[in-house]
């Protein structure tokens, strides 16, 4: 099943030139970029990282490389 482009942990992604993230499918080279967490758009990652913004507006996301 391919991405539904509704960004959650686990989805796939990638970062597009002006820092929106769109959601992906995970299988072959296509990303290696994964969700870690999603956060209100106002906040940061755990991690101290800014993260991305989800190109629906849902949030901030906060990524791991696999």
């Amino acid at each position: 099943m391919g991405p539904d482009g509704v960004i959650q942990a686990g989805s796939c992604v990638e970062v597009d030139a002006t820092g929106f993230a769109r959601e992906v499918s995970c299988t072959g080279t296509e990303s290696d970029l994964v969700v870690e967490n999603l956060v209100p758009t106002d906040s940061v990652c755990s991690d101290g990282a800014i993260g991305y913004l989800d190109r629906l507006g849902l949030g901030r996301v906060c990524l791991k490389q696999q």
